[in-house]
């Protein structure tokens, strides 16, 4: 490979979201100004040109990186490598190889956050241009006058005339960062946490999209009959070719590495400042449900490798509250003294969180449809444990002919609704004896080509299901729900055929501690 030639390497390559185009320009414009040679590829990328490539050879051939720091930036799948190659570079930033620019209120995640960046929230142009140029000299320069604190004048220094055609993107007033209350800065560093999670959000729903129509053509899946996406992926983990599985994985980088740590520094926040809660009133529903999100992540995300999305609200009934972004942004802008922080205007995606928008009304719909279906199951649960109740007292006259089958097929109902029922939520392992794993698997020893074709069917069914460390780990986990349409199956050919096993006991247990769960108990 030819090596680079050191006088044609320039000083800064920028890196930047396409939202945030005019921010990276007068950055471009300023560093110029200064006698800095720049890459930008709004500028120096040709039509027809490897995008990728581009940007890929530009952080590499440039002396170093500037990325343009916001929520846009963070959630743009196209910055990742950027930054990782001027990164990877100068893993320590002895070198200050990347240099971080913030241009609106966010909070950069994982690696980044090691990286002391230049902050412009706030600043003037004048202000943000000396800003600017200390933050990319070679060494850090000390002011030429450092005025006198006691009395001292708070505010910006006067406008530098300095010809500038490229027009400033930020405020044109000052912000004194010390002088807002402690309200103010939780809501200030909540609302950059909210934009940057909803945005890294709405990335990861498009490629989500994008991969779950390239599984159904592939599959030949019929579109829509899913469910979730959580289900979904789950269910065919295990089928994804090779360029799948690497958008898979991007996918569920962006839950580990951005969702969760966002969602775990709003709660933090939130912790940290009670006034929120009261102050706000969708704060207190934000809570609640990062508290549940949180703890589905630690329980059931990390320890399954098959889920790349978490999502937190239909099952449990603590949706995501969307309102939150928005009356955090109004009550900011009640308060002159913060403006600047978030921009004088709207975000220009407000109307996400309208009523009438798309994706409130499909939650809205999804919501519905869920209570709608545990209501419809709570109350057959509560009919079918009635009768058989009935039955077993003698309430109710069933021939004895009749009996077995009778009580085998609502038995076998019982456990068709137990299986579509349960969610990581469920404490599964304290209602499924671990037994359970090895009587399957006594039977799977046992099993009889003699045996009717429902039961041996029955048993293919359970042994795939089975954990595949349930030796070692038995405890009954939701993944393994299917077992639980098995296992009436299961119980009544044991007691058919006189075979000494646990089975019909752990379904018995299984089926009282169920039936109060699934009623609504």
């Amino acid at each position: 490979m030819a090596l680079i030639n050191q006088e044609a390497r320039k000083d800064f390559f920028i890196s930047y979201s396409s939202f945030d185009r005019v921010w990276a320009e007068w950055i471009a414009h300023t560093l110029e100004k200064h006698q800095f040679s720049v890459t930008i590829q709004a500028w120096h990328f040709l039509p027809g040109s490897n995008f990728v490539l581009e940007m890929q050879r530009a952080a590499v051939e440039c002396n170093r990186t500037i990325a343009v720091l916001s929520s846009n930036w963070l959630e743009s799948v196209f910055a990742q490598p950027e930054w990782a190659a001027a990164f990877a570079m100068d893993p320590t930033g002895t070198g200050r190889k990347l240099i971080p620019v913030r241009v609106a209120i966010c909070e950069p995640p994982g690696l980044l956050k090691s990286i002391i960046y230049c902050d412009l929230v706030g600043l003037n142009e004048a202000d943000a241009r000396k800003a600017l140029v200390r933050a990319v000299q070679a060494a850090p320069s000390r002011p030429d006058y450092v005025s006198f604190p006691p009395g001292a004048a708070l505010g910006s220094t006067t406008q530098d005339q300095t010809d500038m055609n490229t027009e400033y993107p930020g405020s044109g007033a000052p912000v004194q960062h010390g002088a807002l209350s402690l309200l103010l800065v939780s809501a200030v560093g909540l609302i950059g946490l909210l934009e940057t999670t909803r945005k890294t959000f709405e990335a990861q729903a498009r490629i989500r999209d994008q991969l779950v129509a390239s599984v159904e053509d592939r599959l030949n899946l019929i579109s829509g009959e899913r469910t979730a996406y959580e289900s979904f992926f789950m269910a065919h983990f295990s089928e994804l070719n090779l360029d799948e599985k690497r958008v898979f994985h991007t996918i569920r980088s962006f839950t580990i590495k951005i969702l969760r740590e966002y969602n775990h520094r709003m709660l933090t926040i939130i912790d940290g400042c009670s006034q929120l809660k009261l102050q706000i009133p969708s704060i207190s529903r934000l809570e609640i449900h990062l508290r549940i999100w949180l703890a589905k992540f630690d329980g059931a995300f990390m320890a399954t490798p098959g889920m790349c999305l978490l999502y937190v609200g239909v099952e449990e009934g603590v949706p995501f509250p969307s309102e939150a972004e928005r009356e955090v942004w109004l009550f900011i802008h009640k308060h002159p003294e913060a403006n600047d922080f978030v921009g004088s205007t709207p975000p220009e995606n407000l109307d996400y969180y309208e009523e009438s928008s798309t994706a409130a009304v499909d939650e809205q719909r999804a919501i519905a449809e869920y209570h709608n279906e545990r209501e419809t199951r709570e109350s057959r649960v509560r009919e079918i444990r009635a009768r058989l109740n009935r039955i077993n007292n003698r309430v109710e006259y069933v021939p004895f002919n009749q009996l077995p089958e009778t009580l085998y097929a609502l038995d076998r109902e019982l456990g068709a609704l137990f299986s579509t029922g349960v969610h990581p939520g469920m404490p599964l392992d304290q209602m499924i004896p671990p037994e359970v794993i090895q009587a399957v698997r006594v039977l799977l020893e046992l099993r009889n080509n003699a045996w009717p074709q429902e039961f041996i069917s029955s048993l293919v069914i359970a042994e795939a299901a089975m954990p595949v460390d349930g030796l070692t780990k038995p405890e009954f986990r939701w993944q393994n729900r299917d077992l639980l349409t098995e296992l009436p199956v299961l119980a009544y050919y044991v007691k058919q055929f006189g075979i000494a096993s646990d089975l019909p006991r752990i379904w018995e247990e299984a089926r009282r501690k169920l039936s109060h769960w699934f009623a609504g108990e």
